[in-house]
């Protein structure tokens, strides 16, 4: 069931001018906004970050878990 609200065209201009100034201040802001905004300069080029690049896994530890497909999995690991 749809309910139908009647306003007046008083209400109505009333609506409409307090929507035309809540624009207004947000256009404000947003302008404000913008000016205090840091901005990056279309000149600057970031700098190139220098990959890792491993060539030994002498220092490594690596832990593996498995589980045979016939067994179901362990409901204590809480590792999923």
């Amino acid at each position: 069931q749809r309910s139908v609200i009647s306003l007046s065209s008083e209400n109505v201009e009333s609506l409409k001018d307090k929507a035309a100034q809540l624009r207004r201040e947000a256009q404000e802001l947003e302008d404000k906004m913008m000016k205090t905004r840091p901005t990056v300069s279309t000149n600057t080029i970031p700098e190139p970050v220098a990959k890792a690049v491993y060539a030994s896994m002498d220092d490594s530890k690596w832990t593996l878990t498995y589980r045979f497909a016939s067994e179901p999995p362990s409901q204590d690991d809480d590792d999923d």
